[in-house]
């Protein structure tokens, strides 16, 4: 299990120092699907973390 959750905090650190480099306009930009912007897909992903927490 420990290796699962340092993983984890792997990932969430890597997702986190990308999206620090992003300015307001880039996070406006679209994603993919292209119907979603990069911010709604990041709104989309914390959302997921906040629910699987419960």
């Amino acid at each position: 299990m420990t290796d699962q959750l340092e993983v984890l905090r792997t990932s969430v650190a890597r997702l986190g120092a990308t999206v620090e480099r992003l300015g307001p306009g880039q996070l406006a930009a679209p994603a993919y699907p292209a119907e979603w912007t990069i911010a709604d897909v990041l709104s989309h992903l914390g959302s997921g973390a906040v629910i699987l927490q419960r």
